[in-house]
């Protein structure tokens, strides 16, 4: 992992964009390669178990861009957002927006085009803001939710390191011990 954490943000995009394959892994230790992950059977990897596997959701690939952030010594936070439809489906992204001379740079090495990129931002407001309407906008498009839903019951959490092989819903309880925010 030491080659990963020496390269440029540009490389790092690429490279979490390119080489981690989205899927999850389940407490078995098994491969899934679907967006609809059963949260009491995915657990959150590690950083090298990531990297290594070269597999993971949004959730496993923010851990693995703390890991390259936190050693490199940015100043960052990361984010939990998420629409409630039901106690049974919660649409969600995470995601790291990093600190670089007086901007907020949010890096999305995500497979859709809608949220895909390095964007740059004046203020965390503006930045949240942005994701979560491009994470709406992503949702109708890929009909993770409808039009009925009730887009009131969209939530913003800025979230401090979890433990790793946590199940999901140890990840969303973890994440809403952080900072809600309202956007």
């Amino acid at each position: 992992m030491k080659e990963f954490l020496n390269l440029d943000i540009e490389s790092l995009f690429n490279y979490v964009l390119k080489e981690i394959r989205y899927g999850w892994i389940d407490t078995k230790q098994q491969e899934h390669f679907d967006d609809n992950n059963d949260d009491r059977e995915y657990h959150l990897q590690t950083p090298e178990e990531t990297f290594c596997r070269k597999i993971g959701i949004c959730w496993d690939r923010c851990e693995l861009l703390r890991y390259y952030f936190e050693n490199n010594r940015y100043s960052f936070k990361t984010y939990l957002i998420y629409l409630y439809i039901n106690d049974n489906y919660c649409p969600s992204h995470s995601f790291l927006v990093y600190k670089n001379n007086g901007k907020y740079i949010w890096i999305e090495p995500s497979l859709s085009l809608i949220t895909r990129g390095i964007h740059e931002y004046d203020s965390e407001q503006e930045c949240l803001k942005d994701a979560k309407d491009r994470f709406i906008k992503n949702g109708f498009k890929n009909n993770f939710f409808t039009p009925n839903d009730d887009l009131s019951n969209f939530y913003c959490y800025e979230y401090q390191k979890p433990n790793y092989g946590i199940i999901g819903p140890k990840f969303y309880n973890h994440c809403r011990t952080g900072r809600k925010i309202k956007i």
